[in-house]
């Protein structure tokens, strides 16, 4: 929109008095001293019509309300990845959370609950039963929002109503039935490392082509790059929205073995289902790694607070 002669792009931050009011006198100190604190510019505006663009009260504009947020823990998740979870919302943005063992999911009262995040683990099929994970999609039908990070959004592949699927390798079903010893059979064993390493990315970053319009990337329009830890393979949603996503080229520093490479072309990163009134965010690689991952924080807390309903 544009107001006062001066644009502004999508994802800007209006703070209104009002929805605000039970701040009271102390609302213009509190704005001024929060924008102080993170070096942030504040532009007064006298009315909520614009020159250009969406007026502040049409529907265009999103309302953000502060949600109930759960992180599950404990069995079946990987420490580290709930830690820098927990560290984010409690040390960094000073945000109460709700920390779920991943063992009680079965009975969590879920209307006590508006975003639920799910670091990586590897044991998430033994704690998605059917029975919980048709709690979880009513939930979310019901207007809940699910963020699955790395191997937890893997968790949801072929689950019903969930639309995650992996990349299927073109040709395999197709290649004739052979009776000569496969090539695979004859591997070295002084090779067996390197021939390891080809599937594998330690640490690479790759350039996500990023769907700037989308909520999820606002404030991200120099680009996005994410730390690949693990060769992710995903097939762009069909229904939903490809925020995030690789093509044939976009590694930009770091190792990737051969196969992985191949692999992680043309695959989802970040996409986000709509179920319902509620959303599905599949995020393929850990925005909060060890904490410095600066612009990945910007991103995960678009996930968490802003609506792209």
């Amino acid at each position: 929109f544009e107001v006062n002669g001066q644009q502004y792009s999508a994802g800007t931050l209006l703070i209104t008095r009002a929805g605000n009011e039970s701040l009271g006198i102390r609302f213009d100190d509190l704005v001024r001293q929060e924008a102080a604190k993170l070096g942030v510019a504040l532009t007064p505006v006298a009315t909520g019509f614009v020159s250009k663009g969406s007026d502040f009260g049409s529907d265009f504009v999103l309302v953000l309300k502060a949600p109930r947020v759960a992180v599950v823990s404990g069995e079946g998740t990987v420490a580290t990845s709930v830690g820098e979870v927990w560290h984010y919302f409690d040390q960094e943005l000073k945000y109460p959370v709700s920390m779920i063992n991943g063992a009680d999911l079965g009975s969590v009262d879920w209307k006590q609950i508006d975003v639920l995040v799910l670091a990586n683990g590897f044991a998430y099929s033994r704690l998605l039963t059917d029975r919980t994970l048709t709690s979880i999609r009513e939930w979310i039908r019901g207007g809940g929002k699910l963020i699955a990070i790395e191997r937890a959004a893997a968790a949801f592949i072929g689950k019903e109503g969930f639309d995650l699927k992996e990349k299927e390798e073109k040709g395999e079903q197709d290649k004739p039935k052979s009776k000569k010893v496969p090539t695979d059979s004859l591997k070295i064993y002084a090779d067996r490392e390197r021939d390891a390493v080809s599937d594998e990315t330690p640490g690479s970053i790759y350039r996500l082509d990023l769907d700037t319009t989308h909520p999820l990337g606002f404030g991200l329009s120099g680009g996005y790059y994410t730390l690949v830890q693990d060769a992710h393979s995903y097939d762009l949603l069909k229904d939903g929205w490809n925020v995030g996503y690789l093509k044939d080229s976009n590694l930009v520093a770091g190792f990737a073995g051969k196969n992985a490479k191949q692999k992680l072309k043309q695959t989802l990163a970040i996409g986000v289902q709509e179920l319902g009134r509620g959303q599905v965010i599949y995020l393929a690689d850990n925005p909060l790694f060890r904490g410095f991952w600066y612009n990945g924080k910007l991103l995960f807390g678009n996930a968490v607070f802003m609506s792209g309903n």
